[in-house]
């Protein structure tokens, strides 16, 4: 009897050990699929379609002892947290013209850079340095705003896509189509470091989204990305070319505003490049004039009224009319002229 007693307990204790393994799996793969279907883990992304795969700049020594995981993610727990500022300082930074000659010189410091790179990689970062502060302080005079606080910018370079991919999906996210991410909360960007010029202009385009989502907080997507797209083809000297019509020159006109600004649920599908390019175009076409940046200021600062949460699209579209009545033919004409002269230049 006594042994009948033993087995019984130690059966039991097989089964209630098999029941809690089941539970505790439970729970873990309910908790993976939570968190990435949760709002508040936000990924902005940069397209992979941008690029030809080339790597011709990265190699093992450009990173130091630091690995990846060394930068800590901010708090996972809160769905909204406040902006990640602090007062602004200034720092001497080395200015390179388009002649490649250096001086020094005194300047605002808009945010606080920290990568994973070494010491051997000087001259991207001074470049991606340079060109930070040309587009932040681009941001101050067009449109009149005291920027008083940096931020912090955290990047991490991944020198292979096995490694970038790793690195995004240990996060809860996906990385497919994309070579480069901002990851909220973590406040991190993560950049697939490919080629020298792609892997600057990548971390331009995220540096955006962490400034977006730092000063105003949340946004609607086409003003997000518009805004990473535009200030990425910032040049060494600050300066900004053309619009580029190579991506939208099989298109007679642009996609209506209106359709960009209800759009959100369409940037999860298939149409995400035509979707960059017209955003980015229409964000080309309000910088142009008085009227786009006083709209794009006057976002901004609704926007920051509170960071928790984003303007609804018939909000933007009721400015857009009572700020630019005429904004659509306005900005079918200035597509038009700007591809006729495009592709005239092509021949």
């Amino acid at each position: 009897m006594p042994n009948k007693n033993k087995l019984l307990l130690l059966f039991l204790a097989i089964v209630l050990a098999i029941i809690t393994l089941l539970i505790l799996y439970s729970d873990a793969v309910e908790s993976v699929f939570t968190r990435l279907n949760d709002p508040a883990n936000i990924i902005e992304e940069y397209p992979s379609n941008k690029i030809q795969k080339t790597n011709e700049y990265l190699t093992e020594s450009i990173y130091g002892n630091q690995q990846p995981d060394k930068l800590e993610p901010q708090s996972k727990s809160a769905t909204c947290l406040a902006p990640l500022l602090s007062a602004t300082t200034t720092e001497t930074l080395v200015v390179i013209d388009d002649k490649a000659s250096e001086k020094h010189q005194t300047t605002k410091k808009y945010y606080e850079l920290n990568t994973n790179l070494d010491d051997k990689s000087g001259v991207f970062t001074n470049e991606l340095k340079q060109k930070l502060f040309y587009v932040f302080s681009h941001v101050e005079n067009e449109f009149d705003i005291n920027l008083s606080h940096k931020l912090d910018l955290n990047i991490v370079y991944l020198g292979s896509r096995t490694d970038y991919e790793d690195y995004v999906m240990d996060q809860g996210r996906s990385a497919e189509g994309t070579i480069g991410v901002y990851l909220y909360p973590e406040h991190v960007s993560v950049v697939e470091f490919i080629e020298y010029k792609q892997a600057i202009n990548t971390s331009i385009h995220e540096a955006i989204h962490a400034f977006n989502r730092s000063y105003w907080g949340e946004s609607l997507r086409f003003f997000n990305e518009g805004m990473a797209e535009y200030f990425e083809k910032i040049s060494i000297s600050g300066e900004f070319q053309p619009f580029d019509f190579s991506g939208l020159q099989d298109q007679k006109y642009p996609m209506e505003i209106e359709n960009l600004l209800f759009s959100e649920t369409d940037w999860h599908g298939n149409n995400t490049h035509k979707l960059y390019q017209n955003s980015n175009a229409l964000f080309y076409f309000l910088m142009s004039n008085d009227k786009g940046r006083n709209l794009i200021r006057e976002i901004m600062q609704l926007e920051q009224k509170d960071s928790c949460s984003v303007l609804t699209e018939s909000m933007v579209l009721d400015m857009l009319f009572e700020m630019y009545p005429n904004h659509q033919q306005e900005f079918d004409y200035w597509f038009k002229d700007g591809l006729a002269l495009f592709l005239q230049n092509k021949k």
